[in-house]
């Protein structure tokens, strides 16, 4: 089965802080410089790709649809036409690039290029009198638009709609119950979470518990007057998860760290909602939004970071800070996180403004994430868990106990030494042969100039243009891997990767890509590898050196996973050299502790600074892998804990396990020629089930569901076997045994002392007495047959906790002469018994 992937936000427990929050205003478009009442925002409309921000409004009775570059600071107006009337919201499909409008709730869709031309319907609905002011969204999984909430005939909904062939309601409305459910609320303002992850988020607005705008009380909040009755001023945060359609509750109703209402963003980057300014729902209603008219949009801005602070808290701002105006003329109000410039966008009628922290604010977050999402497997599958490091590299430092020293060579003018290993100053790092694939890592440190005109670095048995070298041949100003040329800072540690693959070479500096060309490396014998000069001497390298990695492979460090120490290395490494012994004439190669003599290099030290641990990672299930591999039996969550120093963070996955347990109900012992007897397995929606049968039976009838027909044709044994696949896509299969008797073969006394059917034969009685026992909890039947099996009739009785004598009379003053068959079951256990008529 194919695991769904996306990404998790991380549920820290704490972080550093460099400095308190500070965060900086600035504005970045004055009231006169755009046309504020021809803007219609939707909070989904916005292009992250493109960073663009649409907008639509009718003005004058045409709609007019905007988009605003965030980068250029500039309105553009698309060119539209054919739009039909009251169009109220809508959305940016990111897959198609377009705009999805609608009037409202479950009606036509419509579709406008992101380049503007004709709108187009693109789907049928009807008349929706129950959703208005829904907030839209696209749904990148199912290919969909769709909507949360709504309001109509006097009612808020939670509901969730999306379009597909028809509209079709992926969560229904669900009344609240405790503080883990949803209430009822409107919902217009949806808050995109992050890229990729298909994920929206909604925050407080009114509702409450039944959605009805006639509640005169509120039962999940404090009250919010409306004309009618009174919702609930809910302060939450949900998230809904597109991919599950799941909600999931980011912080409790009405929490007392919400103190405004107002405009809030979600900052996907360090994941983190940002609200800015508020106000206080009136308590009484007063007609035509008079009220906004004599209250004041307070401009604080609050920060809530999930599992790392309770609540929003407020922050300083510096800067541009937007005045303080009446609620009635702000505007749209609006806000979008741009994580280009990782900064919020704030709009409002007298301007726009740009909200982002002050850079000496920044905070640094060392915790290692789950690459994985949650997900569901179907039982007994294996799932592959990953880690993804810290983004800030300077989680890691060099400075701590297991990173101290490295290498320096401290070469004099035109060294002698040939071939005198020690005197040359070369490391021998052994045979390395004409390999065709390879990748060497290394930290390195050169001085402003090489004491010698050619200074080798590194040297693979070059000699003219045969094997490889990387060397300087100008002291240092340039230096070249054959005929690749790239340059290296002098005085300040570097990390360097060259990177070989069949005729391609690449240099990366810090992580970077910053050469590379298809000039193939022309062997010539068996070559072996010396690091620091060739043996020729002549050529000695001066400069600092440490953790010297080489592999077989194509590998390529990225710029924020630069090893310090690389503790696993690949199953295809050449050499892994430390360099951390810090004392002696030699250091190790870590693969095979094979001693490696230095050769004159001296032994140096990072200089003494407050050591700080570097991020530990640490599995619920006890492993210390980057890569671990699970078979949860049942629906499981797997905690990745980082600690740093005092700080611990938690990431969590949760693997549901869809269990497909499937069983056959209905009768195992039957009798031949009984026809369209019924067997069925529980009914499971979005499953599919086959049903197979073979031996003395046939299948009757069959709809493809639960459940079938089955008619019985000789005796012997029939074998039933349905297979079930539910919509994970799991499979589960069971058999069920039928033993069919003989109409026949049945001698008269059976079941003995358990039964007794009087009289027996009959001959002018009109009814029959049929006395038997039931085991215990047991459920008995007793039928009447003919001889071609067709029932007569048929009674049942059920038994308590013990034994029980069961009694019937069934009626026989209309039956023929002859031969019938009694049958009894008890419980699982079926017995036949002849009954003669002869008057």
């Amino acid at each position: 089965m194919k695991l769904k992937f996306l990404s998790l936000y991380v549920l820290a427990m704490g972080i550093i802080h460099l400095h308190a929050d500070e965060y900086r205003w600035t504005k970045i478009k004055d009231k006169g410089e755009f046309k504020h009442e021809n803007l219609g925002f939707s909070s989904t409309g916005y292009d992250r790709v493109h960073n663009l921000i649409y907008s639509m409004k009718y003005v004058d009775d045409t709609l007019v649809v905007m988009a605003y570059d965030i980068h250029q600071n500039v309105f553009i107006e698309i060119p539209n036409q054919g739009a039909p009337s009251e169009l109220r919201t809508f959305t940016y499909d990111y897959t198609n690039d377009r705009l999805i409008a609608v009037r409202s709730g479950r009606e036509n869709l419509y579709a406008l290029s992101s380049s503007g031309g004709e709108w187009t319907q693109i789907a049928t609905g009807s008349f929706d009198n129950e959703s208005y002011n829904a907030g839209y969204f696209w749904n990148n999984k199912t290919q969909a638009a769709g909507f949360v909430g709504g309001y109509g005939l006097y009612k808020v909904n939670n509901w969730v709609w999306e379009y597909k062939d028809q509209w079709v309601n992926t969560i229904p409305n669900d009344v609240f119950v405790d503080s883990s459910s949803v209430p009822m609320k409107r919902c217009p303002s949806l808050i995109l979470g992050k890229p990729g992850e298909n994920k929206v988020y909604f925050a407080s607005g009114y509702g409450n518990a039944s959605g009805s705008q006639f509640e005169q009380e509120c039962t999940v909040g404090e009250p919010w007057a409306n004309d009618i009755g009174k919702y609930c001023w809910l302060k939450d945060i949900w998230e809904l998860d597109l991919n599950t359609n799941k909600y999931k509750n980011i912080l409790p109703l009405n929490h007392d760290s919400y103190k405004t209402e107002g405009a809030v963003s979600y900052n996907h980057d360090d994941n983190s909602f940002v609200k800015i300014g508020g106000f206080i729902p009136p308590n009484d209603y007063i007609p035509g939004y008079e009220w906004g008219k004599n209250q004041y949009y307070k401009m604080q801005v609050t920060v809530f970071k999930p599992g790392r602070t309770n609540g929003f808290e407020e922050v300083k701002t510096v800067g541009d800070i937007p005045p303080m105006i009446l609620v009635s003329q702000l505007g749209q109000n609006a806000v979008f996180y741009d994580g280009s410039e990782q900064r919020i966008l704030y709009f409002r009628a007298d301007g726009i403004w740009s909200l982002s922290k002050s850079e000496h604010t920044l905070e640094k977050t060392c915790n290692y994430s789950i690459l994985e999402e949650d997900t569901t497997i179907c039982k007994g599958e294996t799932v592959q868990l990953s880690i993804v490091k810290p983004i800030d590299t300077t989680c890691f430092s060099w400075d701590n106990n297991t990173v101290q020293y490295y290498l320096e060579n401290g070469a004099a003018p035109n060294p002698a030494g040939f071939p005198d290993s020690k005197k040359g100053g070369y490391i021998e790092l052994g045979t390395f042969g004409q390999q065709e694939l390879f990748s060497i890592s290394m930290w390195v440190k050169v001085p402003d100039v090489q004491p010698n005109t050619y200074g080798v670095l590194l040297d693979c048995s070059h000699g003219g243009s045969r094997n490889w070298v990387v060397q300087t041949l100008d002291g240092g100003k340039k230096w070249s891997w054959n005929d690749l040329d790239f340059t290296l800072k002098p005085n300040e540690w570097q990390h360097v990767q060259f990177v070989y693959n069949k005729g391609t070479k690449n240099i990366y500096v810090n992580g970077e890509r910053i050469a590379n060309n298809s000039e193939p490396i022309r062997y010539s014998g068996i070559p072996s590898l010396t690091l620091g000069n060739w043996r020729e001497g002549g050529r000695r390298f001066k400069g600092c050196i440490d953790e010297v990695y080489i592999t077989l492979e194509e590998y390529v460090f990225a710029a924020n996973n630069l090893p310090k120490r690389i503790e696993k290395p690949s199953h295809t490494a050449f050499g892994l050299w430390h360099f951390d012994e810090g004392s002696g004439e030699s250091t190790m190669n870590a693969l095979n502790n094979n001693v490696t003599l230095i050769n004159n290099w001296i032994w140096n030290k990072y200089p003494d600074q407050s050591i700080k641990s570097n991020p530990l990672y640490e599995w619920s299930t006890g492993q210390k892998d980057p890569v671990i591999t699970v078979t949860p039996t049942k629906t499981s969550t797997y905690y990745l804990t980082t600690s740093y120093g005092s700080i611990s963070y938690i990431d969590s996955v949760t693997i549901n396990v869809s269990e497909s347990n499937v069983d056959i109900f209905g009768y195992t012992k039957v009798h031949e020629k009984q026809v369209n007897h019924s067997y069925y397995t529980a009914f499971h929606e979005g499953s599919t089930y086959n049903w197979e049968i073979s031996g003395n039976a046939v299948i009757a009838s069959n709809n493809g569901g639960s459940s079938i027909l089955v008619s019985f044709t000789k005796p012997g044994l029939a074998y039933l076997k349905v297979t079930e696949t539910n919509k994970e896509g799991c499979i589960a299969d069971t058999m069920l045994t039928i033993t069919v008797h003989s109409l026949t073969s049945v001698e008269e006394g059976t079941m003995g002392a358990h039964v007794n059917i009087f009289p027996n034969p009959v001959n002018q009685e009109d009814a029959i007495t049929v006395r038997t026992m039931l085991s215990p909890n047991g459920q008995g039947f007793v039928e009447l047959l003919d001889m071609m099996g067709k029932q007569l009739y048929e009674t049942s009785s059920l038994a308590g906790d013990s034994y029980e004598q069961f009694t019937t009379t069934i009626p026989v003053a209309s039956l023929s002469n002859g031969m019938y068959v009694i049958r009894i079951h008890d419980g699982d256990r079926s017995y036949l018994e002849k009954l003669l008529i002869n008057r």
